[in-house]
C-alpha cells in the first residue's frame, strides 16, 4: 500500500517536475554554450608586454646600482594594471617595468562581447613618475629611473617570471624603476602609533609638495613601511598640480580624512 501511495504520488507531479525541467534547461542551455566563449585563460608573461624603446628627454639615473643587483636573478614579487614588480636576491631592491597592459595570471570570465584592448603606452603614467622621481624620490623610496631607449651602458638583467621562467632583458631599452624593498600595508595591518603618525606625515608631505590623490579613499595597496617610516609606493594615481603648491590646506585635510575612515574601518 505504501509503494503505491509513493508511485500514486510521484506519477502526479511528475507532469510539474518535467516542466521546471525544461524550464531550467531553456535557462541554462544558452548559459553553457556561451561558457567556452566567457571563459579567458592565465596569460603567459613575456617580455613583450613591457613598455621598451620609446623615445623621452628623461635622462637615466640612479642606476649605477645594478652592475651588483644584476649578477643574480631578480624574481617575481608582484603586479598591479600599470606595473610589474621583481625582487633582487639580496630582497633590498624591488625593479618596476611598466606594462603596455594588464597581465591577467588567473582564470577569469568576462562578457563574450568583450575586446581585449591593444597593448599601448600609458604615456600619462611615465611623464607621472618622471614628475615623482624628480620632486618626491625620498616620500616614494625610488633611487633609480630608465625611462628612455638609450645607449646608457646599463647591465643586462635575468628575470624569473610567476611560472618560474628565466628572461634576459637588455635594461637599455625597457622603461623601469629602481625602488628600496618596503614591507606593502594591506587592509589587514595593525598600525602602531609610530606608523600611523608616519603616514599622516607622509599624507601631509605629498600635499604640501603639490601631489594629489586622484582617488577619493585612502588605498593601502599603494603605501609600504620601511622601519616604520611610511612611503608611497605606488604613485600611479597621483598627480602633481602647481597650484596646490600655494594652497594645499585642502588636500591635506582630504586625504587625512581619507586615512582616519581607513582606520576606523
Amino acid at each position: 500500500m505504501k509503494f503505491a501511495s509513493i508511485s500514486k504520488h510521484f506519477t502526479r507531479e511528475f507532469p510539474l517536475m518535467k516542466k521546471y525541467l525544461l524550464f531550467y534547461s531553456i535557462l541554462l542551455t544558452p548559459a553553457l554554450l556561451l561558457l567556452p566563449f566567457c571563459l579567458h585563460t592565465p596569460e603567459n608573461f613575456t617580455p613583450s608586454l613591457l613598455v621598451q624603446d620609446i623615445n623621452l628627454s628623461t635622462p637615466s639615473q640612479g642606476c649605477e646600482i645594478l652592475a651588483t643587483l644584476t649578477r643574480q636573478p631578480f624574481s617575481y614579487l608582484g603586479k598591479g594594471s600599470q606595473a610589474i614588480a621583481f625582487e633582487s636576491s639580496d630582497h633590498l631592491y624591488v625593479i618596476k617595468f611598466f606594462l603596455k597592459k594588464p597581465l591577467y595570471n588567473k582564470w577569469r570570465i568576462r562578457s563574450p562581447f568583450y575586446k581585449a584592448p591593444h597593448p599601448r603606452i600609458r604615456w600619462n603614467v611615465l611623464t607621472c613618475y618622471a614628475t615623482v622621481f624628480e620632486k618626491i624620490p625620498e616620500e616614494t623610496a625610488l633611487i633609480g629611473l630608465h625611462l628612455s631607449a638609450n645607449t646608457s651602458h646599463l647591465p643586462k638583467c635575468c628575470i624569473q617570471d610567476p611560472k618560474g621562467h628565466l628572461h634576459t632583458l637588455d635594461l637599455n631599452r625597457f622603461s623601469f624603476l629602481l625602488q628600496k624593498k618596503c614591507a606593502p600595508l594591506t587592509r589587514h595591518s595593525t598600525l602602531s602609533s609610530q606608523q600611523q603618525k608616519s603616514l599622516e606625515t607622509l599624507l601631509s608631505t605629498l600635499a604640501s609638495k603639490g601631489f594629489k590623490n586622484q582617488r577619493s579613499s585612502f588605498k593601502e595597496v599603494n603605501f609600504a613601511f620601511l622601519d616604520d617610516q611610511a612611503f608611497l609606493i605606488d604613485a600611479g594615481n597621483f598627480v602633481f598640480e602647481k597650484t596646490q603648491l600655494l594652497s594645499s590646506q585642502h588636500e591635506v585635510a582630504r586625504s587625512q580624512e581619507s586615512f582616519r575612515r581607513w582606520v576606523c574601518r
